[in-house]
């Protein structure tokens, strides 16, 4: 009698290595908001490769989005709602804190730039970017706060449906719809992503059924391709259509699950290869929050002074590498501090 094979589902290869895709995803978004281009290859074939990755390296955030959502997933069915949003809490508002208030008080106090104290409460309860209100920093945090928020009941209908797949559609579906009344309006870039974000929590509901065989492969692949033609034709239009519309974003509904899978896939088959690699890669992903930020507001006030001496490559390529270096010091920095807040205060003996 022939022993049964068993099929890997699409979830375990991605579980597997999400931190890996993190990592990846991160250096991606660094390189999307850099004036680093890879332009110097002979063959013009190669170039235009490098650029078009470049150019839709915000991709990188939906990748995350959906990583994020298959973490989520995960967090709400082992924990009660009070630790989960203890956890949400302690993984971004000590970072969000620490670097975006010691950047305020840079720009009051050296550079003179006038914050209100609105502005500065919008900044510490990461609401000044959904009330518009100026000097708020990055739109991804206050998004990734607010998904966070809402998660648990968009987990739930997900969970309690007998008809995952349908249940999904429809989420999309309103997701979209309600995007339209956001067009023309700055919010747009985060609202947009609620549906990716809600795809990362369907896989992870489904992770015994979405298999890696024959059909998942056909399915990913077809996705991709469907992703990749529909992103060249978005990019071909205006920029008013892709910014009003939210074009730049739809493609990676496709995109980024596909994507996700493959990279799994290529990390699970060359690990022994590029183990070292792929470690670094791994504490990337993990300390992917406090590198976007540490890369937004707080490096370019300290390595400005390099601008005027070295080439924009090697200034882009260093604000690169140090984003990356304290970014991972700070995450790690972080957790032993709040390590040491939870630990249980020991009274001293008294003799």
């Amino acid at each position: 009698m022939e022993k049964k094979i068993e099929v890997r589902t699409i979830y375990s290869y991605i579980s597997a290595y999400r931190a890996e895709i993190m990592g990846v995803a991160i250096v991606w978004v660094l390189w999307f908001h850099s004036f680093l281009h890879l332009d110097f290859f002979r063959a013009v074939g190669v170039n235009t490769f490098f650029e078009t990755l470049k150019t839709v390296g915000y991709g990188g955030v939906d990748l995350f989005l959906f990583l994020s959502g298959i973490g989520i997933y995960n967090s709400l069915s082992k924990n009660t709602l009070s630790v989960y949003y203890k956890n949400r809490i302690k993984r971004i508002v000590p970072a969000w804190w620490l670097v975006l208030l010691a950047v305020t008080f840079y720009n009051v106090s050296k550079l003179g730039i006038t914050v209100t104290p609105i502005e500065v409460i919008g900044i510490m309860t990461l609401t000044g970017f959904w009330s518009q209100l100026d000097n708020q920093g990055n739109w991804y945090v206050y998004f990734i706060m607010f998904i966070y928020l809402i998660a648990p009941v968009l987990a739930a209908l997900i969970r309690e449906s007998k008809r995952r797949f349908l249940t999904l559609m429809e989420i999309l579906l309103v997701s979209l719809l309600i995007t339209s009344v956001f067009w023309h309006n700055h919010l747009l870039i985060a609202v947009e992503r609620i549906p990716i974000f809600t795809v990362g929590l369907y896989v992870s509901s489904e992770r015994d059924k979405l298999k890696a065989n024959s059909v998942g492969w056909i399915t990913n692949i077809a996705m991709l391709i469907a992703g990749i033609i529909s992103m060249r034709y978005c990019l071909n239009l205006g920029d008013d259509m892709l910014f009003e519309y939210g074009l730049w974003w739809y493609p990676f509904l496709l995109i980024a699950p596909s994507l996700a899978f493959l990279l799994a896939f290529v990390f699970d088959k060359t690990k022994k290869a590029f183990l070292h690699f792929y470690a670094l890669l791994r504490t990337q992903g993990k300390a992917a929050l406090e590198i976007l930020i540490i890369s937004e507001f707080l490096l370019p006030y300290s390595i400005v002074w390099l601008e005027p001496i070295v080439s924009l490559r090697i200034y882009m390529l260093i604000k690169i590498i140090f984003s990356i270096i304290l970014g991972i010091i700070l995450h790690f920095v972080i957790d032993k501090m709040l390590e040491l807040c939870e630990k249980p205060m020991v009274k001293a003996k008294v003799f």
